[in-house]
């Protein structure tokens, strides 16, 4: 990060990135996130590393783009670990927290918002697919949105690196909040790989998102 740039703001505990350090441009107001990963599984790190080089080179202006990444090697008397450290865009909010907030509140969404959100997510699903990436997790939570209104897809794939299939499953599922398409679901509990599954898995996904925002009912 550069600290003529960026001033270290504080200390974080976000739901998707976990423990990191927060640094903002006070001119343009946009915020770093800088988070570490550790793994002792030489395997799992170099699936966190080749999809960290995938996805520093796919930039968008609908994605919560990781800016950059660094990689240090350790040793310890009994053990090595591997550590990478994360440089992602932040957002603050999400849309599941909207979606709740309008609910509780009996706020519906305009459909020019609606709109905006599904142009959002389809060009920025449109700028993976064509980089050879599907995303496979779409779901409100994974779409965060700046103080401005600012919306922008999050890849977690980084993240939940070594997360096994059952515990995607798991994930999708808790409390109630499924947006898996039934080919990638069904895909999944047959231990199909999911990268097989079509593009438009994803698109299934925006679908019932937008769904959700016009009806204010999952």
């Amino acid at each position: 990060i550069d600290s003529k740039e960026f001033a270290y703001a504080h200390g974080i505990s976000d739901l998707h990135f976990g423990e990191g350090h927060l640094y903002r441009n006070e001119e343009t107001e946009e915020m770093i996130l800088k988070v570490p990963r550790l793994d002792n599984d030489e395997e799992q790190n170099q699936q966190r590393l080749e999809d960290c080089d995938i996805w520093s080179h796919i930039q968008h202006h609908f994605l919560v783009n990781l800016k950059k990444y660094d990689f240090d090697k350790k040793r310890e008397v009994c053990s090595t670990f591997w550590q990478i450290m994360l440089y992602y865009e932040y957002l603050p909010h999400t849309l599941s927290r909207e979606i709740l907030y309008r609910k509780t509140n009996g706020l519906g969404f305009d459909e020019s918002e609606i709109f905006f959100v599904a142009k959002c997510l389809l060009s920025s699903l449109d700028f993976i697919q064509a980089k050879g990436q599907l995303h496979e997790d779409v779901r409100p939570f994974n779409v965060l949105i700046s103080d401005d209104g600012i919306v922008k897809l999050l890849c977690n794939r980084i993240l939940k690196a070594g997360m096994s299939q059952a515990n995607m499953i798991r994930a999708h599922n808790l409390y109630e909040e499924c947006y898996l398409s039934p080919m990638l679901l069904e895909s999944l509990v047959s231990n199909n790989q999911p990268f097989a599954i079509p593009f438009k898995s994803d698109s299934f996904s925006v679908g019932l998102i937008l769904l959700e925002m016009a009806t204010l009912r999952r």
